[in-house]
């Protein structure tokens, strides 16, 4: 018999008992073929990492491309990154490890300006001159985030709700009278993000969006009528992606939830299972967002540094799964080395490291991270038992096999792993190890045999996973199996 479920995201809910599916480095691709009423579906493995650049010690905080030109904030400094890979030192920001946030006026102003710990900096784009912004009438040093609208930069004040709006087409001119302050709503702001040409001021419990009236005397002004009953859970948890602010917020009662919002109605996109989970983490001050596409997927990636896990959200398919790098010190997962993502020359996905100042090469035919393996985990929901004992002879997995490319070493003869746990996840068989098929053995189903005797009620939980550097693609699974005597 097939087993159910078994291609699907991650989902663990608060009883393994109920489902502990995980889904680590691993992604659904669902096709719909003519003349099939079902479409097919499949796991494939996530991009891998490959260096790129080095741009200085790290952490990269940041990265902003703008007419083929590509800047990357590292550590102390902000890099501009060339076509091969090499990185041209543009000036000195404030240290931290928080995000950079990076805006431009384009051929309006000719100038780039960035946000690192609370400083504002400008870059004119065409002499390359660097610089804290020195205008008193800008309260540098306490800015918390940035956007550009219609010419104006835009500053918000670090546990305040208030935002200031630089001079037209000018970064570096700030007029004292130019501020305004969210009203309708009694909490501060956390972050200031720009969307579709309005600004949306996120704060812990409430949404104010603000747009550009035109008014020469007060040109931003809320969004008549609107005020949004979600608030944000820290300053960097969001990102956007074709038009849709994609966020994670944090309810009174404690609730911690992820919304999509392209309108002035967000989209809960969170599962019972995953907000379970997220509740169990503590403090998410650190948690940061970014977004990025892979093989038509539109993906956005939620990283919990001290959880150690990042979340990744599929908008195509609408399932949730896993990133994670593997530590084979403690034998578990870290959460995934990107930090921030950007599309650059023209066919490069690049990747900065929230680690050092690597700057990686995200891409389908890289199939490890950056030198470590990449280990991908697909554990699949439990097989009931209905109360009775059951024999399980045969363990069996289809997937693409023959594809291996000739090479020696790891890699050349690919294995899957094998466990399975009678005991809804808190007890685990040893792993057993069998071939996937090497270059051209071709039509190869992997198979298992004699897997024993399932006792107890909870039935059986079975998980494949694999660290070989080779293209994965998981069709179906299935398992034989017979009352026992």
């Amino acid at each position: 018999m097939l087993l159910p479920g078994f291609i699907g995201g991650a989902y663990q809910a608060q009883s393994s008992i109920v489902d502990a599916e995980e889904c680590i480095n691993l992604f659904v691709e669902v096709e719909q073929v003519l003349g099939q009423e079902q479409p097919r579906a499949a796991l494939y493995r996530d991009p891998g990492l490959r260096t790129f650049a080095t741009a200085g010690a790290g952490p990269v905080r940041g990265c902003f491309e703008q007419d083929g030109r590509v800047w990357v904030a590292s550590g102390t400094n902000v890099y501009e990154m060339n076509r091969d890979g090499t990185v041209t030192l543009r000036g000195a920001i404030a240290p931290g490890t928080g995000p950079v946030m990076f805006v431009s006026n384009g051929g309006g102003g000719n100038q780039l300006m960035l946000l690192a710990n609370g400083y504002v900096y400008t870059q004119h784009l065409t002499t390359n001159a660097f610089a804290i912004v020195a205008d008193p009438d800008l309260p540098n040093g306490r800015i918390a985030s940035i956007g550009f609208i219609d010419g104006y930069g835009l500053a918000h004040v670090r546990d305040t709700a208030q935002f200031y709006i630089s001079a037209l087409e000018d970064f570096t001119s700030w007029d004292p009278t130019d501020i305004f302050q969210k009203s309708r709503t009694s909490d501060n702001v956390r972050v200031l993000v720009v969307l579709l040409g309005q600004a949306w001021l996120f704060g812990s419990r409430t949404i104010e969006p603000w747009e550009d009236t035109g008014d020469a005397q007060t040109p931003f002004q809320p969004v008549p009528g609107v005020v949004l009953m979600q608030g944000i859970v820290s300053t960097d948890a969001w990102t956007a992606i074709e038009g849709t602010v994609y966020f994670v917020s944090e309810a009174e009662d404690g609730g911690r939830c992820a919304y999509q919002a392209r309108g002035f109605q967000p989209q809960r996109i969170s599962t019972h299972a995953v907000e379970a989970i997220w509740r169990t983490y503590g403090d998410l001050t650190d948690v940061t967002m970014w977004d990025y596409s892979h093989q038509g997927h539109p993906c956005v990636q939620i990283d919990f540094p001290t959880q150690g896990i990042s979340w990744v959200y599929d908008t195509h398919t609408t399932l949730w799964h896993k990133r994670g790098r593997w530590n084979e010190r403690t034998g578990t997962f870290d959460a995934h080395l990107g930090r921030c993502h950007v599309y650059a020359f023209g066919s490069k996905h690049l990747v900065g490291s929230r680690i050092d100042g690597k700057v990686y090469e995200q891409t389908a035919d890289a199939y490890d991270d950056a030198g470590t393996p990449q280990r991908w985990v697909r554990r699949a929901p439990a097989l009931a038992s209905e109360l009775r004992n059951i024999v399980h002879g045969r363990f069996w997995v289809d997937a693409e096999v023959g594809t291996t490319p000739l090479w020696t070493g790891q890699g050349s003869d690919p294995r899957l792993m094998l466990r399975y746990s009678d005991s809804a996840g808190k007890q685990w068989s040893k792993e057993i190890w069998r071939s996937i098929g090497k270059q051209g053995v071709y039509g190869q189903r992997t198979i298992w045999n004699k897997l024993g005797l399932a006792r107890g009620p909870h039935g059986r939980i079975y998980e494949l996973s694999g660290t070989d550097p080779v293209p994965i693609a998981l069709h179906a699974a299935g398992v034989d199996i017979g009352r026992a005597a």
